[in-house]
């Protein structure tokens, strides 16, 4: 298999046609990132497809995949599709973190080359694809240990992030501006970047990984970089919510109540927590009205980490 040195790419000069293989740094030792380009025969946008920046989202690694093997019939621009950030992770089955510096991959973007490995990563990434991208497409699912329903986080100060969103064609969305992430990294390149999350507890299933690799395809039907007509949106614009998450204020055991997709209101209980010699269990009550997009599916949940985040519809 083709290994180059990414240090040698200039995403503005490829050849047409397609090539694949693994890129490789100089200064990280026993780091691999697979890559897929594909040049269509005419000038156009470029877009940029990323995932596995937390290893065990399998759904959306193996969506990324899908796009490989069944790849668009691109005709103008560019497409390159990085189906596995997180190398080192992957192989050792870490949930989350990098193991070679214990960080979060989207928490570091666009990266430093004076930092960590993940620092160092998210730069090439960032100088090498995101600075010549029109759209950054960060594939995500939910991990071992995290149930969520299907939604797409836009940035709130890049209104063709927004349009993306709907595009997509998840049924929810949602914005932010942490720093860090893909989709903040992007609008400093002044690229539309767009987090696409489907799939949950480390399943590959394909009914979200179908979801996530047409999400794309219709993004770059969109873009007008395809002929191809693809399947029309089924939401007519996905519902806009508001992200609230409970956020553990020390280890916990957990165990839910509510269900991922359930309206809840004000006040509802929505799990219960105890410490590991307490008899009895502490309610957890909804902060607000919303539907339960994410709950975290694990009898630990460590300080820190959300409970479970809710999607608060917009007041009118």
């Amino acid at each position: 298999m083709l290994k180059v040195n990414l240090d040698s790419l200039d995403l503005n000069s490829l050849p047409t046609g397609q090539s694949s293989g693994y890129f490789y740094i100089d200064t990280i030792d026993e780091y691999f990132l697979p890559f897929f380009l594909l040049r269509g025969e005419k000038d156009g946008p470029t877009a940029l497809v990323t995932a596995g920046l937390h290893p065990t989202e399998y759904t959306s690694i193996e969506a990324a995949y899908d796009l490989i093997l069944n790849q668009p019939a691109v005709i103008r621009g560019t497409l390159a599709i990085l189906p596995l950030i997180n190398w080192k992770g992957f192989w050792q089955r870490s949930i989350t973190y990098n193991p070679a510096d214990n960080k979060n991959f989207n928490r570091v973007f666009p990266g430093d080359l004076k930092g960590s490995e993940s620092q160092v990563i998210a730069q090439y990434i960032s100088e090498k694809f995101t600075r010549h991208a029109n759209v950054h497409l960060d594939l995500h699912s939910g991990n071992m240990v995290e149930r969520l329903l299907p939604f797409c986080i836009f940035h709130k100060d890049n209104p063709k992030s927004s349009e993306l969103a709907d595009v997509f064609g998840l049924p929810y969305k949602l914005g932010t501006n942490l720093n860090g992430v893909t989709t903040t990294a992007a609008t400093s390149y002044d690229c539309a970047g767009l987090i696409a999350e489907g799939g949950e507890c480390g399943h590959v299933d394909r009914d979200h990984v179908e979801a996530l690799s047409l999400g794309v395809r219709r993004v770059l039907s969109f873009l007008g970089m395809t002929s191809s007509v693809v399947e029309q949106q089924h939401y007519e614009c996905p519902h806009e919510v508001e992200l609230r998450s409970e956020i553990a204020k020390t280890d916990v055991l957990w165990y839910p109540k509510a269900r991922t997709g359930q309206t809840l209101q004000k006040n509802e209980t929505v799990g219960y927590t105890k410490e590991f010699f307490d008899k009895e269990a502490q309610p957890v009550l909804s902060m607000s009205n919303g539907v339960l997009l994410y709950m975290m599916d694990s009898i630990l949940v460590k300080q820190g980490e959300p409970l479970y985040s809710l999607g608060e519809f917009p007041k009118i």
